[in-house]
């Protein structure tokens, strides 16, 4: 791995003072079980010159029910998530696709927002020392489309419709499917939060949480009956830790028997 210098902020503001110190070459870091990963077998031609380690800033792993609206903090982990009593009873399907990541380990380390904006799993993107030059790093094509495109998509691609690689996260879906929503940014900014025309679905979130400057902080839930009868449902191979071919919600048989 190249080396990087590591900061611990234990302040929004130092975190803010920092990734601002390094003018876009430092990296937020909370969990870093899919950051860490690359820089150690070097899949992308750039790598942060700091890490900013921001687990250690006090309040953003809270998960709590308030006003009718359940708020996630970005650094809530998987199992935080998995077994909160409330998301359990109310958002049954979260639970479930939290529940179902990786193994114990990644789900005691990762983060809710770190698996909405987790890089993509294809083969060719994320071939050690870089060997692929592909359109996501700036290349001229899409390995995956006349090479092996196992488990990419069949619908269509993104980087204005060259790729095919597919969003590798568990609990996309399910917070989709309840239309989450982000609010807030890592710097006290208003975000796109409460009372807000503008605030963003988590379908467009798992890209701007990648965009430079981009620094969410929590994730919103509206308190409903439909979220509880939702479950979730994945399909994925023989291997115990590959992300799954593909997952779907549908009503859940105890909720279907209360209406």
């Amino acid at each position: 791995m190249k080396s990087f210098t590591h900061f611990d902020a234990y302040s929004v503001e130092e975190a803010v003072s920092l990734l601002d110190r390094y003018n876009g070459k430092a990296a937020v870091m909370a969990g870093g079980t899919d950051l860490l990963g690359k820089m150690k077998d070097r899949v992308l031609p750039d790598y942060p010159e700091a890490l900013v380690n921001i687990k250690t800033i006090p309040g953003l792993d809270n998960i709590a029910e308030a006003g009718g609206v359940l708020r996630i903090g970005a650094l809530a982990t998987l199992d935080q998530v998995t077994n909160h009593p409330v998301v359990r009873e109310e958002y049954l399907a979260l639970s479930q696709a939290a529940g179902r990541v990786g193994s114990p380990q990644l789900r005691n380390m990762g983060t809710i927002a770190g698996n909405i904006c987790q890089d993509i799993r294809c083969w060719y993107y994320r071939a050690s020392r870089n060997r692929f030059s592909c359109l996501r790093k700036g290349g001229g094509r899409c390995y995956a489309l006349d090479g092996d495109s196992r488990f990419h998509s069949i619908f269509g691609g993104s980087v204005e419709g060259g790729c095919i690689a597919v969003h590798p996260s568990d609990t996309a879906p399910a917070l989709v499917a309840l239309g989450a929503r982000d609010v807030g940014g890592i710097d006290g900014s208003e975000g796109h939060g409460e009372g807000s025309e503008s605030r963003r679905h988590v379908g467009d979130l798992a890209g701007s949480l990648r965009e430079p400057g981009s620094r969410r902080r929590e994730i919103l839930l509206d308190v409903g009956p439909e979220g509880g009868r939702l479950g979730e449902l994945d399909h994925a191979t023989a291997a115990a830790l590959v992300q799954p071919c593909a997952s779907s919600l549908s009503p859940t048989a105890a909720h279907a028997q209360r209406r």
